[in-house]
């Protein structure tokens, strides 16, 4: 009999692309998603990875144990085209036919894996999925091969018998292939009749299973299969059904997914249908608030579905935040959008200037900018972010004293701003707009120092260029370069960091295996137990199973990955300088650190796996966001910030990046680096909002819950939460689900129309920034409505560039009524 608990934990992920009816791709930017046991994977157009949920074994591959209520980047993988979700793993395949994977034993023959390995022996594949504990590769000679990640782990083998392969598909104990003339064949437990072939016998190699042809689209659930045939039909076995069966009521049908005791179907006008084995079987019902569909999965108890605009939604259990809609709810009977990717991926604080990376791979910046490092073409300091000249299919960037950093997806760096130290490439006058950085490529990640710049390639070197007085290049020099050279004696790095800050002279590098390395200045922040400057690296003591690393003025920071913060050197909140790490007793469940400098007098962040961020240390200019300027030693929250997914600290400021995408910035404010005009400075979070443009935001509210045969009431409420007022007419949009019927809708300057479920008001603006508009909507509730639905709506503008708040979704419940 096999493991119950890996029965339940082997899922599928299906991927089904189809032209997504003129939808513009938007907002996530997914490309597909795929449920596990209790998380969820996203694959982003560019290639990346976003994982969310359970994390107990390493499955979302960020580094770290803890779980994930909004998406976090898998860490260094790029150029992904397929990935899956397991139990308690995950795998990704990548365009050049490689695969890796992450979790528990992941990759066949190591304990879990905390980021993602590739898998040894294997190339040239086509398509991947899980099974059980193990997992499956299709190469495109369409052959198929297994390994196992259970107790007992194995390296891939070729599953015997099978040619022609054109798709596969793991269950929960038993895989699942379809051959190019329409056949599909199984193996492995067969004790309720999940092979298919008529028999309840278990079958080590494939059979064919009975009576199928003309199939296009296959998937193996908890204990059944499921087969979409090219007319649009469905069939199905299992659950003690030997033979296929034809699922009644389903027709034009494009993708189907199945799991845990549940099974979902996408049909060709893009709606969802979902039946069940909870207490026998139940017939196909639409999910309500669901259209425009591209594609579904099914977790161990949770449900996604990836729309044409690219937005992710998700359904059912959220005890370990596997919805990913950065709540503690623990579950949600109607879909929920899950927290995004949003327009802004990534930012990085300067000294006094700010940086972001949208979705799309631009740069923005904002604030200090006398040596050019905003990347605009001038020296103009700007109170409002302006997009750096040039730069597209940026991944990362990173923030010096007075230059910037960018990485892009093609492995070369770029970089902008000061150049008297000679922190690029040959150049001595300043760079006002970003150029390549010469001599260096295939770079996995960057950091921006006091005039230093450091470079981790994807072999695991460190390359680093710029001023060098104490040794901060480790090149066991203190010679400055202009160009890069590679640091001495280190290998299998993931990570860089160097401090922004004036008298930030020193680097820090994470290795693979957890430890970390330091060279330069030291007065403690090397933390090798001296205070001796180091031209070549050194090993921090006592330091293992870090996740990550921030370097501030005279101190330094590290993540471990059970969630605990680590500090040396000056270090804030402790009486003496440490010359060797030493745990923060008072804050835990860290996920990320970062740590500024103000003359030596520094600041520190630390993100919680929760979403919030504290912060201690000094506070003159409101950079620890707790409403005060009063210096603190222990940690104290940041004001009114939740479901936060990155952070930055500057000389004298801070930021952070949101789950929506949205920009927060707070502190210091002289030369604009928090996006508001320069004469506000900011104890408290302030939105960074985008420049020379409105941005609508849409909430929707109902009074209480609904009832069959009464009429209900529904708020929606448009605010212009951007710089500039709107221009052309506003449109809303709200799609009834089934069951509500409009009646009416009144709102000031608002004209509203129907036809059949729709329902579109206009207004012909313009709403100033600020000011918020209403509409009233009442419907009439009817029977298919109950036990309840979700209504969504949506706002647009043609100059609203912000997509990530335009259409908010209502969860109501519906009684039977009278």
């Amino acid at each position: 009999m096999p493991n119950r608990k890996a029965v339940c934990a082997a899922l599928l992920s299906l991927v089904f692309c189809y032209a997504s009816r003129g939808a513009e791709d938007v907002h996530l930017s997914v490309k597909a998603v795929s449920a596990g046991y209790s998380h969820g994977l996203a694959l982003a157009s560019d290639g990346t990875v976003w994982a969310w949920g359970s994390n107990r074994y390493g499955q979302l591959g960020d580094g770290t144990t803890a779980d994930r209520p909004v998406p976090v980047e898998v860490t260094g993988l790029g150029g992904v085209v397929g990935i899956a979700a397991g139990g308690s793993h995950s795998v990704a395949l990548r365009g050049d036919g490689s695969v890796w994977a992450w979790g528990t034993h992941g990759d066949g023959t190591t304990p879990a894996a905390l980021r993602p390995v590739q898998m040894s022996g294997l190339s040239g594949v086509a398509a991947i999925s899980v099974l059980g504990s193990g997992s499956l590769a299709l190469k495109g000679d369409g052959t198929v091969w297994a390994w196992d990640n259970s107790m007992v782990p194995s390296a891939p083998r070729q599953v015997s018998g099978l040619t022609g392969i054109v798709a596969i598909s793991g269950g929960s104990d038993r895989g699942m292939a379809l051959k190019g003339d329409g056949t599909v064949w199984a193996w492995g437990w067969n004790g309720l009749g999940q092979v298919g072939d008529g028999t309840t016998t278990d079958r080590a190699t494939p059979v064919e299973v009975s009576g199928l042809a003309g199939v296009v689209t296959i998937v193996a659930g908890f204990e059944c299969g499921l087969a979409a045939k090219s007319d649009g039909t469905v069939w199905e076995w299992g659950y003690g059904v030997t033979t296929p069966v034809q699922v009644s009521a389903l027709s034009g049908v494009v993708a189907v997914a199945a799991g845990f005791l549940t099974n979902l179907a996408v049909k060709a006008d893009g709606t969802v249908w979902v039946w069940d084995w909870w207490y026998g079987p139940y017939p196909p019902a639409q999910v309500s608030g669901l259209t425009v569909i591209a594609a579904v999965s099914v977790g161990g108890s949770f449900r996604l579905a990836l729309k044409g605009d690219g937005s992710i939604w998700a359904w059912g259990s959220n005890l370990s935040g596997q919805l990913g809609d950065g709540t503690s709810t623990m579950w949600r009977p109607w879909p929920v959008p899950v927290s995004g990717l949003g327009a802004v991926k990534t930012i990085a604080a300067g000294a006094s200037h700010s940086l972001a990376v949208k979705a799309d791979g631009t740069v923005w910046a904002w604030g200090w900018n006398d040596s050019g490092q905003l990347g605009d073409g001038t020296t103009t300091s700007r109170s409002a972010p302006v997009q750096a000249s040039g730069l597209s299919g940026v991944v990362a960037v990173s923030g010096g004293f007075d230059h910037s950093l960018a990485l892009k997806s093609d492995g070369t760096v770029w970089d902008w701003g000061s150049r008297w130290l000679g922190e690029g490439d040959d150049r001595t006058s300043p760079q006002l707009t970003p150029a390549q950085v010469n001599g260096i490529s295939d770079v996995v990640a960057i950091a921006a120092g006091n005039g230093h710049s450091l470079a981790a390639k994807r072999e695991g070197t460190v390359w680093a260029w710029g001023r060098n007085a104490s040794g901060q290049l480790g090149d066991g020099t203190t010679a400055s370069r202009s160009t890069p050279a590679q640091v001495s004696g280190l290998t299998g790095i993931v990570a860089v960091a160097g401090g922004s800050a004036s008298n930030a002279e020193h680097s820090l590098a994470l290795k693979d295996d957890g430890t970390v390395w330091a060279w330069g200045n030291n007065s403690g922040q090397l933390g090798d137990g001296t205070t001796t400057n180091r031209s070549t690296p050194v090993q921090v003591r006592g330091l293992s199973g870090v996740v990550a690393i921030s370097a501030g003025s005279y101190h330094s920071l590290a993540v471990k990955g059970d969630g605990t913060l680590w500090e040396w050197g000056g270090v804030e909140g402790i009486a003496a300088s440490q010359t060797t790490p030493v745990q923060r007793r008072d804050i835990t469940a860290v996920a990320a650190s970062a740590g500024g400098c103000l003359f030596c007098s520094g600041h520190s962040l630390a993100m919680r796996g929760d979403g919030t961020v504290w912060a201690w240390g000094n506070n003159e200019s409101g950079q620890l966001g707790d409403t005060s300027r009063m210096e603190h030693t222990t940690p104290v929250q940041v004001a009114g910030l939740a479901r936060v997914v990155g952070i930055a600290a500057g000389w004298d400021h801070s930021l952070a990046v949101k789950s929506d995408g949205t920009v927060w910035a707070w502190g210091g404010n002289y030369s604009g680096q928090l996006g508001v005009e320069q004469s506000e400075r900011g104890a408290a979070p302030v939105q960074v909002v985008p420049p020379g443009s409105p941005d609508l935001a849409i909430d929707m509210t109902h009074a209480a819950d609904f009832a069959v045969g009464d009429r209900g009431l529904y708020n929606l409420t448009i605010t212009n939460i951007g710089r500039t007022a709107t221009a052309g007419t506003i449109a809303v949009t709200d799609t009834l689900p089934p069951g509500l019927v409009y009646v009416s809708s009144v709102g000031t300057d608002w004209t509203c129309v129907a036809a059949d479920e729709t329902v579109t008001c206009t207004n012909p603006g313009p709403v100033e920034p600020g000011v918020s508009t209403t509409i009233a909507l009442t419907v009439r509730v009817e029977p298919p409505a109950w036990p309840g639905v979700t209504n969504l709506a949506t706002v647009t503008n043609a100059n609203d560039r912000n997509l990530s708040n335009n259409t908010v979704g209502d969860p109501t419940v519906v009684s039977p009524g009278r």
